[in-house]
């Protein structure tokens, strides 16, 4: 989806002559100029330290900056193929280019320096394509969610759209029923919607806010869609625990405190269903200074020299209390990369068969076993790979609220031969 770009807050102020920052408009040139003339003086001084020594201290701390990579910049562009067409075209130069950069010695503490300064001076960031938001209390939002919770595009959201997508789900639902399956569809949150207080001062928000999220509740109630609302769930944990520890300032997927205990909900509600025992969990966390992965996702693509690590993370524990019968359930998942943390929790707890989870449906297939690490069973998804879906004791569905009537569901549909139904 496009996305308008977050607001600026220097574009928006006085006029240019009377704004008390606009001397900081010129600082992307002399970044440029910097960024030029850096890397001859520090490849002059990395030269030097290893004349004086190759173990010196200097040359040792600059061979850790250049050491330490650059998350989502790691790969190298290959090698350019000369032609004569491709030079006249401008593609063999291009193509050189990139060749340089991502071999050009100490390039990761020049790119990090650079995005320092327009992080810390400006609350800019150019990484992931422009698509990181530096917003109030250093929250870190993804444009894309910020669009969809403000509508910047003025999408005329309709109920009879919604009606049909539900009416789909309802099909979905009843196929893995008469299967004997359970199915439950989860809305996983999204991090804008959670806390809009922290979108960047400016932002232009006029509302309606997330217009689909409320369309698709209702159209779920009519149709008798058995769902966990994760966005509700959260909204609600947050009146007795910090708002940090369900999402991340760092991060842009919920915690594995926010994901723990909406899974918890999803089971219960999962239990109440005819069909082979669950398992009930317990949750236990604790709160670590030292943020998880997950909880610096976006943080890390900002790739900075001297990155704030310094706030809350929690770190959870889910085990079950045993399965009546004692035959383990096997889960099947759909969904988003919101459900990579879900999985690995209920992996965690040992009290599931196998958990299968289908990112985004075709992307890849991941298989949890009890109490075994993570392993992708291969990416592109051959038709055998979903027999596990129509094996499970359990299939949840997800999408995040803010795109509902996604690609993976509409894939899945296809799959499970029910792309026609909910259209009547």
């Amino acid at each position: 989806m496009s996305a308008t770009p977050p607001h600026d807050r220097l574009a928006h102020g006085t006029p240019r002559e009377q704004h008390p920052a606009a001397g900081l408009r010129s600082l992307p040139l002399l970044l440029v100029a910097a960024a030029m003339l850096t890397p001859l003086l520090l490849s002059l001084v990395l030269v030097g330290g290893r004349i004086a020594g190759s173990h010196g201290a200097l040359a040792e701390y600059l061979e850790q900056l250049h050491a330490l990579p650059l998350k989502g910049m790691e790969n190298r562009a290959a090698t350019p193929a000369w032609s004569v067409a491709k030079l006249f075209s401008g593609a063999w130069q291009a193509e050189t280019e990139a060749w340089w950069n991502s071999r050009l010695s100490l390039r990761a503490p020049i790119v990090r320096l650079t995005n320092q300064a327009y992080y810390s001076w400006l609350d800019k960031s150019y990484m992931y394509a422009g698509n990181i938001v530096v917003g109030r209390n250093q929250a870190l939002f993804e444009k894309a969610y910020i669009q969809r919770y403000c509508n910047w595009d003025r999408v005329a959201f309709a109920a009879p759209a919604f009606e049909a997508w539900a009416g789909r789900l309802k099909a979905m639902q009843d196929f893995f029923t008469e299967r004997g399956q359970r199915f439950v569809y989860l809305i996983s949150p999204s991090k804008a919607a959670f806390e809009p207080h922290n979108f960047p001062v400016g932002t232009p928000c006029p509302g309606p806010h997330r217009p689909e999220y409320g369309l698709a509740l209702a159209a779920l109630k009519r149709a008798g869609v058995r769902h966990v609302d994760g966005s509700l769930l959260l909204a609600q944990d947050r009146q007795r625990l910090p708002a940090e520890l369900l999402f991340a300032r760092g991060g842009t997927h919920w915690t594995a405190l926010g994901a723990g205990l909406t899974m918890r909900e999803l089971l219960r509600v999962a239990a109440e269903l005819p069909g082979t025992p669950l398992p009930e969990l317990d949750l236990r966390y604790r709160v670590s200074h030292e943020p998880l992965e997950q909880d610096r996702d976006l943080l890390n693509l900002l790739n900075l020299r001297h990155p704030d690590t310094a706030y809350p993370s929690p770190v959870v524990d889910m085990q079950g209390r045993g399965v009546p019968g004692g035959r383990l359930p096997g889960v099947a998942i759909v969904g988003t990369s919101f459900m990579h943390e879900p999985s690995l929790l209920l992996e965690r707890s040992s009290s599931f068969s196998s958990i299968d989870f289908y990112y985004y449906f075709s992307l890849d297939h991941m298989r949890f076993g009890n109490g075994q690490n993570a392993s992708p069973i291969g990416g592109g998804n051959p038709p055998g790979n979903y027999h596990a879906l129509r094996a499970a004791d359990l299939v949840i569905v997800e999408e995040n609220e803010a795109a509902p009537n996604s690609q993976h569901l509409r894939l899945l549909l296809e799959n499970l031969g029910l792309a026609d139904q909910g259209h009547k």
